[in-house]
């Protein structure tokens, strides 16, 4: 029994809140843009050696290096992941 009284007293708050944040048009405008940004931001993975491969010269001088040799593996695979 308290188990049912904890659940439909949370699905009354919960209601509550969202009623609240859905009553104003700021706050729901603003509530969307945030759920799209998360969803933005949770989608959009890049692993961190692909962003390193698409800036050699900045932080790693032993692949500013081989590029200024001629090495363009780096590059074709930034490049390539890119498109």
């Amino acid at each position: 029994m308290d188990k049912k009284r904890f659940v439909s007293t949370l699905i009354a708050i919960f209601t509550g809140v969202l009623t609240y944040i859905f009553s104003d048009e700021k706050r729901r405008v603003k509530l969307t843009q945030s759920i799209k940004r998360f969803r933005g931001n949770l989608f959009s993975y890049e692993p961190e050696t692909l962003i390193i491969a698409g800036r050699p010269e900045e932080d790693h001088f032993e692949n500013t290096k081989m590029v200024s040799e001629g090495s363009q593996f780096g590059v074709q695979y930034y490049n390539e992941y890119k498109q």
